[in-house]
């Protein structure tokens, strides 16, 4: 798994989070009142919750992606660079008062139908960008996701969805 900074991670999942706020009404798709009652009730805890307040704990359902994704860069792959152990990454962040929602690939690429996400900054967003696209190339089958790449940057692909990261 990428090595990233607490304060990294927080960040990412909050900006993810925000993409996805009920409120904006641009491409989302409600499923059923259920989801709707469900939107309601994350963004209302949201208001409620800071999610910079919390403790790591152990969780064996982690990590939400496979080690050997191949979007990862060799600087950030513990176990490709002879790391013997995983139980570093078995290892997730809870917010005191509040529950952050598992990622969900298909529901996110399917609120990002038809969009496209931008990442800039430095190296640490680009492991940023690394550990988003590994969250959902593992629900894309193989002849249906591409990177390209123009320069220094880079963006995935998502053809199924019209999406790209």
């Amino acid at each position: 798994m990428a090595s990233i900074s607490p304060l990294s991670f927080v960040s990412l999942f909050h900006c993810t989070l925000s993409l996805l706020n009920p409120e904006d009404g641009v491409g989302i798709l409600v499923q059923a009142d259920d989801d709707v009652s469900m939107a309601q009730s994350n963004r209302d805890s949201r208001k409620r919750c800071d999610i910079s307040v919390g403790k790591w704990v152990y969780d064996d359902s982690y990590p939400l992606y496979d080690s050997s994704c191949p979007y990862l860069s060799s600087a950030v792959t513990c176990q490709r660079n002879g790391r013997p152990d995983s139980d570093y990454e078995k290892w997730k962040w809870k917010p005191s008062g509040c529950t952050i929602p598992r990622f969900d690939a298909l529901r996110f690429l399917g609120r990002m139908r038809r969009k496209r996400i931008m990442l800039v900054g430095d190296s640490i967003m680009r492991n940023q960008w690394e550990s988003l696209v590994c969250l959902v190339q593992g629900v894309i089958p193989t002849g249906r996701k591409r990177v390209t790449y123009n320069g220094p940057g880079m963006a995935f692909h998502a053809m199924d969805f019209e999406t790209s990261i």
